[in-house]
């Protein structure tokens, strides 16, 4: 069976977000589109990635244990045409053009372990403050955490209708404390209780160079979701609140 991508949404919006969180994954196909969801090895990271991808003479959903994503998305890289067209084999895939071809082999279904959360409740979590965060502002913070290296923490917090993000740690006496207006607007009820979050995902997120990123909370549960999405693709990072 083949299969054709974009190549620049395969490498940016599929496989290079998949590289920061995990080492290797699985990579689920259907006729509409190919998706993973992967966590970070100490499990503080979900990552939902899903693109764009139609093949109608894919029936039913298959699966492709990649055992180094980095390895993977190395060897994509060295294709310089615009759309990239594999072929499926049974415990590997094929590329062949008249600059270069390539075998990459698999691994066995059930040696890579599957993610404990499921698709289905990741569309079902229910959020009830949202609001956004531009690329400009994430670079911010990431230049303001070098004031505040001795913490890996930021808190969100909302007044006067606005969102804040304070960097420092309210578990540690002493802390040095620097804070930014995020965002001028939020929908939803305001936070009651503040939200401190690991900097990784921040730092993370900010990596990936996108115009804007929708941030979603489940104030119950204290789920953040980071949602970056375009016209052929989807990311969904899923984080929890810290204790403190």
């Amino acid at each position: 069976m083949k299969i054709t991508y974009e190549r620049d949404t395969l490498l940016k919006n599929l496989l290079s977000p998949i590289s920061k969180v995990a080492e290797n994954c699985i990579l689920v196909l259907n006729s509409k589109n190919t998706y993973c969801v992967v966590t970070s090895s100490d499990g503080g990271i979900v990552l939902y990635a899903q693109i764009d991808a139609i093949n109608d003479e894919i029936k039913t959903e298959i699966t492709l244990n990649v055992p180094n994503i980095k390895r993977f998305l190395q060897v994509f890289d060295c294709i310089e045409d615009p759309f990239i067209e594999l072929n499926i084999e049974s415990n590997h895939l094929a590329y062949e053009s008249p600059e270069i071809k390539f075998k990459y082999f698999l691994l066995d279904n059930g040696v890579i372990e599957t993610p404990p959360i499921k698709i289905d409740k990741i569309d079902a979590l229910k959020f009830n403050f949202e609001f956004n965060i531009s690329s400009e502002m994430l670079a911010t913070i990431l230049k303001g955490s070098i004031f505040t290296s001795d913490t890996n923490k930021i808190y969100f917090y909302s007044k006067d209708n606005k969102v804040f993000g304070e960097l420092t740690d309210q578990a540690t006496q002493n802390s040095d404390s620097l804070t930014f207006q995020i965002a001028d607007v939020f929908t939803g009820s305001d936070l009651k209780q503040v939200l401190p979050i690991n900097m990784d995902i921040i730092r993370l997120i900010g990596s990936i160079k996108r115009k804007n990123i929708k941030v979603s909370v489940n104030t119950e549960n204290r789920v953040l979701l980071f949602e970056i999405s375009g016209i052929d693709y989807k990311l969904k990072f899923i984080v929890s609140s810290l204790v403190k």
